[in-house]
């Protein structure tokens, strides 16, 4: 029975052997409780299908981790917005591919979902990285364009999220946490920009996101993630259906805003009547003062025509 304790854990070379240049991590994947009770299978004291669900469990939260997730909502409100998304740096997922006295870096794909998504591989032939970009994708459309390339995490000195409270560290917090992809909104259309463009994404699509470790001397592939499960961005609301109430109408709200908005109809109108009203005022005396003239004059005419 142990044998089927150790095929547990060999599930790594199943998944090497179907995504190339992926290794599997069980101490960091498989919680020791699980690997504890997946062992003690032979001694009887679980029913074997009490240890197959919890083993199942483990490999499922495995498989969970090896994949880029968002960002903690405590560190990223309002994650996915329209064009951006916020994502968990990749954090002891890749340390035991790493070699002392060599240089690494992580590169960040993104691909818009589809049923081709799970087998877009970001290598060439050679095992060395895609280069491919935003444009000759189409935003990733066409296959995976490179949006980041960032230095390996420090596992051993994670950033402490308690730090995220103070204002004057939340900021480094940040950075050493998450990655905002979509955040460059302006090196499109830089000509002068020579670095990975990270261009904004676009609103109401989905995408999938994976993490690649480089090593920058040979600059091959030497491990990489699962691709993400589909994170979609946010959709945009049309202006008329924007709620720019603070909270929900109430009945007396809509009582007062009602009075209120009649209240200055009628004020219009009774200022709109008294300038109609003084406007015609004005334009009588000169129409009277005019006749009063042409009679006047009519009046100086007749004793002259008389006396002739």
């Amino acid at each position: 029975m142990q044998q089927k304790s150790e095929d547990t854990f060999s599930r790594g070379s199943e998944e090497q052997h179907k995504y190339p240049g992926l290794s599997w991590h069980p101490a960091l994947q498989l919680p020791t409780l699980f690997a504890h009770i997946c062992v003690q299978e032979s001694s009887g004291m679980l029913s074997h299908w009490v240890v197959l669900v919890l083993c199942c469990l483990g490999q499922l939260c495995a498989d969970q981790s090896m994949k880029p997730q968002l960002a903690a909502p405590e560190l990223a409100t309002n994650n996915p917005t329209l064009t951006t998304v916020a994502l968990e740096k990749p954090f002891c997922m890749f340390d035991s591919s790493l070699h002392p006295n060599k240089s690494y870096a992580i590169y960040l794909y993104v691909m818009k979902s589809s049923a081709s998504t799970i087998s877009s591989v970001v290598t060439d032939s050679s095992s060395k990285p895609l280069d491919s970009t935003f444009q000759q994708t189409h935003g990733g459309h066409l296959g995976p364009y490179k949006a980041a390339s960032f230095d390996v995490p420090n596992c051993v000195s994670p950033p402490r999220l308690a730090d995220a409270g103070d204002i004057n560290k939340v900021s480094d917090v940040l950075k050493q946490y998450l990655f905002r992809v979509g955040d460059d909104g302006t090196c499109l259309y830089d000509p002068n920009f020579l670095d990975v463009c990270n261009p904004p994404l676009a609103p109401d699509t989905t995408y999938r996101f994976k993490y690649v470790l480089v090593d920058n001397t040979e600059g091959i592939v030497k491990d990489q993630t699962l691709w993400s499960d589909p994170i979609k961005t946010r959709k945009a609301k049309l202006p008329m259906k924007i709620d720019i109430w603070p909270g929900r109408r109430s009945g007396s709200m809509i009582v007062i805003t009602s009075i209120l908005s009649v209240s200055v109809f009628l004020l219009l109108a009774g200022l709109l009547a008294s300038v109609f009203s003084a406007l015609v005022e004005s334009e009588d005396p000169s129409a009277e003062t005019k006749g009063m003239s042409e009679t006047t004059q009519q009046s100086e005419l007749r004793p002259q025509l008389s006396s002739e």
